[in-house]
């Protein structure tokens, strides 16, 4: 059995304070399987550099133990290479190895870098930046700029739904211009989610009958609701969607399908890519297809169904 040479990238602010016990569960798990290459990301060299240099020095893979945004922020220095991506996730939501099929237990996370399986997925790619999982433009942001790393710490997933409540309240819609490979529309909304691959708890990403993340598409969702309560209904309409694989029948909800597209909205909205806050509108975004290779668990065929059908509804088209 041949040794995979990987660099572990690691975020020093990740797994509840349990840094030390995790590398040290990591290296015991891999055993002599894997040479690794150990390096904690600092404020003066990122994810990105790290990956970068594991890229040019021709190491395997790089394995990242954190959060989506270790995660997203490494990755971008992988597509279009060859070097694989693994995935442990530590982080507060872990977006991407949930929509991967990757388990959150560490031991199983690492085995499945070890069993050598791999998937090749889409990346989207958003002003020049790269996203993996989502980018959203609207609630979404503004949620996640009111979020604090201590709640987040201290509550995980849930540490959004206080916020997400409060924002449900105050948020405004606002109007949007959208340019999709065959059509543009004008469209008021509250929040758009363009999706290159997401997990059920993504769920304003949820439009689509299932998204996919590797089928050469991005899936895009406009939340357009009327009021708190509405708001939380449709909400879980779209996380039953998602488990159900079934095509939301809301008129509230549109979904589109595309490979390019191009935002810009009144007022300018914030934006959020892959979980980070990264400016505002006007957006250009495109699907980069087979961009990065993953280790990944087997993966079900029968399961990669999606829906084609465009679901724009009156009432959102101005």
């Amino acid at each position: 059995m041949s040794i995979l040479s990987a660099r572990l990238i690691y975020n020093p602010v990740s797994g509840d304070g349990k840094v030390e016990e995790i590398i040290h569960q990591i290296q015991s798990t891999f055993g002599d399987g894997v040479s690794l290459d150990i390096q904690p990301t600092s404020k003066e060299i990122g994810a990105t550099q790290l990956a970068k240099e594991a890229v040019e020095s021709g190491i395997q893979a790089v394995i990242v133990a954190g959060g989506d945004g270790t995660i997203s922020a490494a990755s971008k220095a992988l597509v279009n290479t060859s070097t694989i991506l693994g995935i442990i996730p530590c982080g507060t939501v872990n977006a991407l190895a949930i929509a991967l099929g990757i388990p959150s237990d560490l031991e199983a996370a690492c085995q499945v870098i070890l069993n050598g399986r791999t998937n090749v997925i889409d990346v989207a790619r958003c002003n020049n930046q790269y996203a993996i999982t989502l980018i959203s433009i609207g609630l979404e942001p503004e949620t996640i700029e009111k979020t604090s790393r201590k709640a987040k710490n201290r509550w995980g997933p849930f540490a959004y739904l206080l916020p997400v409540l409060r924002q449900l309240r105050r948020f405004k819609f606002f109007r949007a211009t959208i340019e999709t490979d065959n059509k543009t529309l004008q469209i008021r909304t509250r929040a758009i989610t363009v999706a290159n691959a997401a997990p059920p708890i993504s769920f304003m990403a949820q439009g689509p009958v299932k998204v996919i993340p590797d089928d050469g598409f991005l899936d895009i969702t406009i939340f357009a609701v009327k009021g708190v309560i509405p708001a939380i209904i449709a909400s879980l309409d779209l996380f039953r969607t998602a488990h159900t694989q079934s095509l939301n029948q809301r008129d509230d909800i549109g979904v589109l399908r595309t490979k390019r597209i191009k935002i810009s909205t009144n007022p300018l909205q914030k934006v959020s890519l892959d979980g980070e806050l990264m400016g505002k509108v006007p957006l250009e975004i495109e699907c980069i297809p087979n961009g990065l290779t993953i280790f990944t668990p087997e993966i079900d065929e029968n399961n990669k169904i999606n829906s084609k059908i465009e679901k724009i509804p009156e009432q959102i088209i101005l």
